[in-house]
């Protein structure tokens, strides 16, 4: 990827050559889903892709230890990447990159409210298993990273409430609503018929929501072995060992369509996320956009490892210490090597 940045993008070229194995490399894994009725990568995927790249540079440049110094440079690199997005075969009609300045950046928020914020909170065994796969791949040349510092420092970039540490608070604001309840609905009944959704449709149930949801894995207390059995050495009067329904209680039968099929959502996204019997899912609703402020704190930081901590404060002082010269020429200097070690690790 180093070469779409340093290469002229011109017929034949090194940066030519990547853009067009990145399209054959897409286009292979494409077919190979479709053949085992797993969907494909389409045009809404490679847009959410191509925001990746561009779109925390672009409006979260302060977290990056990146300087935008005028318009220009903003402009001049939402156009550089509208002409990628093109090279890996997205569509105009799909390209935000081809508005102007303001529409990206307000796209580009919406992104991270309704698809990014919700899908970084619910991490699914697969999930783990990719990111552990890719952070392995960074020990040549980024020895002391781990899954749980970058999942910090990712989930502070997006903005996720827990993870803002060292951060400055004031530039720290959420996308307000644009999308109706209706209108999500509506996207998911056309994901609903479609391979590769059908089957975590449960997910993007939980992630689309016209409100924000907060979620958290929470571990429900389990007694004891010695308190399980002296329980049940103690008798209590009026108990027979026989189960009768509690008055309150309606066997499934009775339970509306409605219900029963919440119920069904909430079993597949248990399944999904790989919940252990003693875990639930806790959901908090933030019924006014004007509450986000509430919740943002750092209290995440302190669950990790004292390996972790030490990495993510090291990062973020790292980042930070690129808006001063020294800092700079020191960032600079130890990406210069990062680069170089990658080019030798992939025989450049």
């Amino acid at each position: 990827m180093t070469d779409w940045y340093e290469s002229e993008l011109t017929p034949g070229s090194r940066s030519w050559k990547s853009l067009s194995l990145v399209r054959r490399m897409h286009l292979g894994a494409s077919n190979s889903a479709s053949k085992r009725n797993l969907g494909f990568i389409n045009q809404v995927e490679i847009a959410l892709t191509t925001f990746g790249f561009l779109g925390f540079p672009l409006v979260r440049p302060h977290l990056l230890g990146i300087r935008y110094d005028n318009r220009e440079d903003r402009e001049s690199f939402v156009h550089m990447w509208s002409v990628l997005g093109f090279m890996i075969g997205l569509e105009d009609q799909y390209n935000m990159c081809l508005h102007r300045l303001e529409v990206v950046e307000m796209i580009c928020h919406m992104l991270l409210r309704y698809i990014f914020l919700p899908s970084l909170q619910l991490e699914t065994p697969l999930f783990r298993q990719m990111v552990g796969a890719i952070v392995d791949a960074f020990t040549g040349y980024m020895p002391f990273t781990s899954y749980e510092s970058v999942m910090f420092l990712t989930k502070r970039l997006v903005g996720v409430p827990g993870y803002q540490y060292a951060v400055d608070m004031e530039k720290e604001r959420i996308c307000r609503r644009l999308l109706s309840m209706d209108e999500l609905d509506g996207m998911l009944r056309n994901m609903e018929s479609k391979d590769g959704y059908r089957q975590v449709i449960e997910m993007y149930r939980a992630k689309f929501s016209e409100k924000i949801r907060l979620y958290h894995v929470k571990d429900l207390y389990c007694a004891s072995l010695s308190d399980i059995n002296q329980n049940f050495l103690e008798s209590s009067e009026g108990i027979d060992g026989t189960y009768r329904m509690l008055p309150t209680e309606e066997p499934d039968s009775e339970l509306s369509v409605e219900e029963q099929r919440q119920n069904s959502s909430k079993k597949h996204l248990r399944e999904l996320l790989g919940l252990k019997q003693n875990q639930e899912l806790v959901v908090t609703r933030i019924e006014d956009d004007s509450e986000w402020s509430m919740y943002l704190n750092d209290d995440k930081l302190k669950l990790l490892s004292t390996r972790g901590q030490m990495n993510v404060k090291f990062t973020i002082q790292s980042l930070n210490r690129c808006y001063s010269t020294i800092g700079r020429f020191t960032n600079e200097l130890a990406l210069s090597f990062i680069l170089y070690r990658i080019k030798r690790l992939t025989g450049k």
